[in-house]
């Protein structure tokens, strides 16, 4: 499946393609002070800017048609061979 990056000119973004729509999860827990500590859940809501992600080999030739949304993240050479070859080199 293609890997592509979220390179949107607006950052974070809705995909509901993928299912990534709406704020992102919030994970929180108390801190040392007893502070409530927020953090984004990354993979929840929607595409951050600069997240990468996979989709189907048609959804991602929709998606890169948008150009100036999405970017195809070229897989290194190593990887390639690796998996024609069906191992770990």
């Amino acid at each position: 499946m293609p890997l592509l990056k979220n390179i949107n000119p607006l950052g974070h973004v809705d995909l509901p393609l993928i299912g990534r729509q709406g704020d992102n999860g919030i994970y929180a827990e108390p801190d040392e002070n007893g502070f409530e500590a927020r953090t984004p859940v990354i993979g929840s809501g929607c595409l951050e800017a600069g997240e990468e992600f996979e989709v189907s080999d048609e959804d991602a030739a929709h998606l890169l048609e948008q150009v100036g949304n999405y970017e195809l993240v070229k897989t290194p050479a190593k990887k390639v061979i690796t998996e024609i070859e069906g191992g770990d080199k």
